[in-house]
């Protein structure tokens, strides 16, 4: 799948990429490995196979790519979520319900393969946490108003995300690709998961297992 647009919609797991947008180099590396979801429970990256690109890229190039994108998503956590400002005006909730709350980022978009497979696992994941008070999901995308309702009907989505401009969604998810999943906790990042799964089982795996972990560890801290 390959876009005209700068998106990059990358399919992360423990040991898969099936695609990366590495722009400083402004090429498309396809089948990469890679791990893509940090956290401070995460465990310690898995070494990664041989490469195969369909592009004279050298595979030093590619990890050294890599590595720079698992370093800077792991430095964020802990750190306060610099947008809540513009997230708060995106969205339209007031500022202080994100600083009291365990704070669910989804980031999509209707053309994402990756972002597709990830749709069964949060739907789940936001049935079982939608009646928590303490917990605040929002699912932002790129795509226009037409685009996410007929995106909502389809997938029988029990939930609407919200619309906001390509930049814009770039910026509220670190310019991390699509799919991209953040885990605030009264504004300060605990978690990170840049990409999704090769299948839409794993992916629903990880929603109610680790990741659903973390939140509900986080709430018994509340």
């Amino acid at each position: 799948m390959l876009f005209s647009t700068v998106f990059k919609c990358i399919n992360i797991h423990l040991s898969h990429i099936t695609m990366a947008v590495i722009l400083k180099y402004r090429l498309i590396v396809f089948s990469i490995l890679v791990i893509g979801c940090n956290s401070s429970t995460t465990p310690a990256d898995k070494p990664a196979p041989p490469l195969k690109t369909q592009h004279n890229v050298s595979e030093d190039v590619i990890q050294s790519e890599i590595k720079k994108f698992q370093t800077r998503s792991k430095s964020l956590v802990g750190t306060s979520y610099p947008f809540l400002k513009l997230l708060s005006k995106e969205a339209g909730i007031p500022g202080s319900v994100f600083e009291q709350r365990v704070v669910i980022l989804n980031f999509s978009f209707a053309n994402c393969k990756p972002c597709i497979l990830e749709l069964e696992g949060i739907s789940l994941l936001y049935n079982k946490l939608k009646d928590n008070k303490n917990v605040l999901f929002l699912s932002i995308t790129p795509d226009d108003d037409s685009t996410v309702n007929a995106f909502v009907k389809q997938h029988d989505l029990p939930y609407m995300p919200v619309s906001v401009e390509r930049d814009i969604g770039n910026k509220l998810n670190f310019e991390s690709g699509y799919p991209t999943n953040l885990i605030l906790k009264r504004g300060t990042i605990k978690r990170v998961c840049s990409g999704g799964f090769p299948t839409k089982q794993q992916s629903t795996n990880f929603f109610m297992g680790s990741f659903l972990a973390t939140i509900e560890d986080l709430l018994d801290s509340m």
